[in-house]
């Protein structure tokens, strides 16, 4: 029982903690501790009061940045607005209803989430936004699309090659870099060992069953070129049901059929849901 409540604990922490990463990432805001830049004549720039409301995605940012001297001035407004081209290269324009035009390009974030470079021109009115002076600071947990690619989280990401949870570190079809360039696979920790195959031609799909307690459960089990590549609940083929696992489950939690790593969807119904996180759970820690 205390084992089954310590699992429990570590679940909740994990549904938890996963979610905030996977928000964050894409969808940042800005840290508490470090959110001020210089204007060369807006003096101190707050990025992150408690109401500005920064956020900073993919393609843009939005809120409000807060300067003493001049109020408020807004990263999204309309005709205009602050962009980002994925790769954390800021550009476009804020506006500040008394300084007017705000430029945006030159500055940067880097794969730690830290604004740097100085923005804009030298002119009359806002001139320039130093982000990097001596006590310049502004950070997010946003990060740059490719420093995403998580190896071993089942998901095959732009720009890696392989991924030790699909298939094991074999190279599916699916891959649009060449096998031969593989940048992370073998246990999800990057740095190789992941190992090429050719395309299959076709797969095909049988069934087994398997009793919990007293339901019985039918898992699909997908073969390819003759190989057995479904395990139960061992997504990534280590031969042990664990948190790696796990975490595989949840990059595709209730997300739509079909996956790329079919083997999460233990019961072949077409979906990732509590069904199959309550097989996951039955087969937790055993070897497989």
């Amino acid at each position: 029982m205390i084992k089954f409540l310590g699992l429990l604990v570590f679940i909740t922490w994990s549904f938890t903690s996963a979610t905030a990463v996977f928000a964050s990432a894409a969808d940042g805001t800005i840290e508490t501790n470090y959110k001020y830049a210089w204007g060369e004549n807006l003096d101190w720039l707050n990025f992150g009061c408690d109401t500005c409301n920064v956020h900073i995605t993919d393609s843009t940012l939005t809120g409000y940045v807060w300067s003493r001297q001049f109020g408020w001035i807004n990263l999204a407004p309309l005709n205009g607005g602050v962009t980002n081209n994925c790769s954390g290269q800021l550009g476009g324009y804020a506006w500040s209803t008394q300084l007017g035009w705000i430029d945006f390009s030159g500055v940067t974030i880097n794969s730690s989430g830290k604004f740097s470079g100085v923005s804009g021109v030298s002119t009359p009115t806002a001139g320039k936004i130093n982000f990097s002076c001596t006590n310049c600071d502004v950070r997010t947990d946003w990060r740059p699309c490719n420093t995403r690619a998580v190896c071993g989280d089942g998901i095959i990401d732009s720009g890696e090659a392989c991924d030790s949870g699909v298939n094991n570190g074999v190279c599916p079809k699916t891959c649009s870099t060449s096998c031969a360039q593989i940048s992370c696979g073998g246990g999800g920790g990057g740095g190789g060992g992941g190992t090429y195959i050719p395309p299959v031609a076709s797969t095909t799909v049988s069934t087994t069953t398997v009793t919990m307690a007293t339901t019985t459960t039918t898992m699909a089990t997908t073969t390819v070129a003759g190989t057995s590549v479904c395990n139960g609940a061992d997504f990534n083929h280590d031969y042990f049901v664990n948190s790696i696992d796990f975490s595989i489950l949840l990059a595709f939690w209730k997300t739509n059929y079909p996956y790329k790593n079919p083997c999460v969807d233990i019961n072949g119904d077409k979906k990732v849901n509590s069904v199959d996180f309550s097989i996951l759970l039955y087969q937790w820690n055993t070897r497989r």
